[in-house]
């Protein structure tokens, strides 16, 4: 598969980009690769090729800290550039009746609660409102393509190959300054491997994110379990240098679920298989320990050493309950999604404007708690109503993001809509 998407223009491009982008800080590259990649989607769309369009949001995801310029992310243009011409120019996605009806019914009331909570509204901020929104709309067209697609495991590939270009660029960079224990292991607060991600743990979430999506094709597919496993091991590893303390959680999390499946295989026809995956284990781990222990090592000593654990995240979620407090219809329902930590008036000593870096809080501020009700029933019948469902290995991807969740800002970042379309989908038997 991985064979496959090399041999698409886009991904190969933006490998070439990654791998010159490690070794040349030039904006000129960046604009270059903007110039093609948008092109191409042009091109794309007017050709009806709407499965690569996805395909490389998926993929620019995890390149979102290398991929911006002034702080605006190419995943996120990309992703409204789509979302735009489906909406007006598609009617073979997103435009049933009940589909448009309860995005405008969300948009809708949403949009209300940006408008009544903010102290100040401009056209910026009323232009960033559109732009989420689209991107909102992105998912939901983007869940509909690939339900309906044939070749689905397609997708999930494409995000995995771009936190694998993700590493590539993060261990270059890493090499070169430092060599090849600098790039395999971190013990400094300061150096934390983010790859092409721009912060640690959302390094550590595309990397979870990846290894569940693998880990969930073996279990269903049971074909080429050992490259997966080599691959699943590679990511694992890799990621232990981010140094994120929730990185190391899910790891162990998906570590455990993978454990006990490879258990009950040794009980069943596939035993030889199992076998062999728990003799790589074993060996690579072996092999590794030099590696694997300084940076465990690390992990202990942050967790223990460090006089907030939390990294100030209490603090946000106390101020940010505090703020819903103030009076009794925030607490119901919330504030809306678009630049809700400006609009909060929670300001940090050095001036900025923190994200609650919690997704529980993050729903809390911005829907209230009735929509916080109404967003998890539909999600839930989302994800149930199919007789044909994954079972617990599919649900792995979205457990991913819910621990992660705990310790980062997720609700906000535009182009993460699409990921979570592909989620969704991994629900069901059927996107595979």
């Amino acid at each position: 598969m991985i064979r496959k998407i090399l041999l698409n223009r886009n991904c190969f491009i933006s490998l070439i980009y990654v791998f010159l982008s490690a070794f040349i800080k030039n904006d000129f590259l960046t604009y270059f690769y903007f110039a093609f990649l948008f092109s191409a989607e042009v091109y794309d769309l007017l050709k009806g090729r709407y499965e690569n369009i996805v395909c490389q949001i998926l993929l620019l995801i995890p390149l979102m800290g290398l991929t911006a310029v002034d702080k605006i992310s190419l995943a996120n243009i990309y992703t409204v550039v789509f979302s735009v011409f489906m909406l007006c120019f598609n009617r073979g996605y997103g435009h049933s009746k009940r589909v448009l009806l309860c995005y405008c019914a969300f948009v809708a009331v949403d949009f209300v609660r940006f408008l009544v909570f903010s102290q100040t509204v401009g056209l910026t901020e009323i232009m960033g409102a559109v732009f989420f929104y689209l991107s909102i709309y992105a998912s939901v067209v983007a869940y509909e393509i690939i339900m309906k697609n044939k070749n689905r495991a397609l997708f999930s590939s494409s995000f995995v190959f771009g936190t694998l270009l993700s590493i590539l660029y993060g261990f270059i960079v890493r090499f070169l300054e430092g060599g090849i224990a600098f790039a395999m292991i971190n013990t400094n607060i300061l150096t934390r491997n983010a790859g092409a991600s721009g912060d640690p743990n959302y390094f550590g979430l595309y990397i979870g994110i990846s290894i569940s999506l693998l880990l969930a094709w073996v279990v269903l597919k049971k074909t080429r379990v050992l490259g997966c496993s080599l691959l699943m091991l590679f990511l694992g590893f890799m990621g232990m240098s981010s140094s994120s303390r929730m990185y190391y959680v899910i790891l162990a999390f998906i570590a455990f679920v993978a454990f006990v499946y490879l258990i009950r295989q040794l009980f069943s026809k596939d035993r030889l298989k199992a076998l062999m995956v728990l003799l790589l284990l074993f060996v690579s781990g072996f092999a590794l320990k030099d590696s694997i222990m300084p940076n465990i090592d690390y992990i202990l000593y942050r967790t223990t050493n460090e006089s907030d654990v939390t990294n100030g995240r209490l603090d946000l979620v106390d101020r940010y309950v505090s703020y819903m407090d103030t009076n009794d219809i925030k607490p119901v329902t919330g504030i809306g999604i678009p630049r809700y930590n400006y609009r909060s008036g929670i300001v940090l000593s050095s001036g900025s404007a923190p994200y609650a870096h919690n997704l529980y809080i993050e729903l809390y501020v911005t829907q209230g708690g009735l929509g916080v009700v109404i967003l998890f029933t539909v999600v839930l019948i989302v994800l149930f109503r199919s007789r044909d469902r994954i079972g617990f290995v599919g649900l792995l991807p979205a457990m991913v993001f819910l621990i992660c969740g705990l310790g980062i800002n997720i609700i906000e970042v535009d182009s993460f809509y699409v990921l979570f379309a592909l989620i969704i989908c991994f629900a069901n038997k059927e996107a595979l």
